[in-house]
């Protein structure tokens, strides 16, 4: 067999097997797209106001935030525009334990109404000149109320008379107004009482003022206003949605119906 001495067998060169990839880092969060509004951030001490239907929509609705805005040192006031007996027989009013989970002060503001069905008799003169009597006493900046096109009538009228009792006056502590949804309420009118919720500021949240929400919903829940397996379902697949679209795990979401600087 004819060799070639020059020719010689290719080298091989003996590598170790790669290292395998580190894990990746745990993903963080990302900023907000600039086409998404930002939390919000308060620098200074405020007092605030919920305006709701009754107790449980404030959670239902802004919960979590509450939790956040009273944490972080604010005074947040609670209005509810009926108290009583529901229409299933059920004693609607907020338990001195919900205000210790949210840090809003108790007893909240009520207005006399005291059967659910009567929302739509009442004068929209009266209920927005009690919001008004409440803005007197603990001068608001920021006031958070219903979407205009709730399902549930009692949601509507309330967010009307804010818009009534916050409009910018001169004189007014009121620096921005703010509606708040309430999973299914906010959606089963399909577009029909005037569009649907496309909120425009998010408050991004933990994990921690997350269960407080969830807290105040199983207290809400023990009186029998209703299943909370469901609400909690609602709320939690809402936080990480409204998170998700605003860049953070967790997030409650916002209209934004007025505000001005007044510095």
């Amino acid at each position: 067999m004819h060799t070639d001495a020059n020719l010689q067998p290719p080298s091989i060169e003996c590598r170790p097997p790669a290292p395998p990839a580190p894990p990746p880092a745990e993903i963080q969060p990302s900023k907000p797209w600039p086409r998404h509004a930002v939390e919000r951030t308060y620098n200074k001490h405020c007092n605030i106001l919920v305006c709701a239907s009754h107790a449980d929509d404030e959670v239902l609705g802004m919960g979590a935030t509450i939790a956040k805005l009273s944490a972080a040192g604010h005074t947040v006031y609670c209005w509810f525009y009926f108290s009583g007996t529901n229409c299933n027989g059920v004693r609607q009013e907020q338990p001195k334990e919900v205000a210790e989970l949210l840090g809003t002060v108790y007893p909240p503001f009520v207005m006399p109404l005291t059967v659910d069905n009567e929302a739509d008799t009442v004068p929209l003169l009266s209920i927005a000149q009690s919001i008004e009597d409440i803005i007197e006493k603990t001068k608001p900046a920021i006031v958070y109320t219903h979407l205009a096109q709730d399902l549930n009538i009692d949601h509507r009228r309330v967010a009307e008379a804010t818009l009534v009792a916050t409009r910018p006056r001169a004189k007014s502590s009121v620096r921005s107004v703010l509606s708040y949804e309430i999973p299914s309420v906010s959606d089963w009118s399909f577009g029909q009482l005037g569009g649907i919720a496309a909120p425009n500021v998010y408050e991004h949240l933990t994990i921690a003022q997350v269960n407080a929400k969830y807290s105040a919903i199983c207290r809400y829940g023990m009186l029998g206003l209703f299943p909370p397996d469901d609400r909690l379902r609602s709320s939690r697949i809402y936080a990480e949605l409204r998170g998700m679209q605003s860049g953070a795990l967790y997030a409650e979401a916002f209209e934004l119906v007025w505000e001005r600087n007044t510095e």
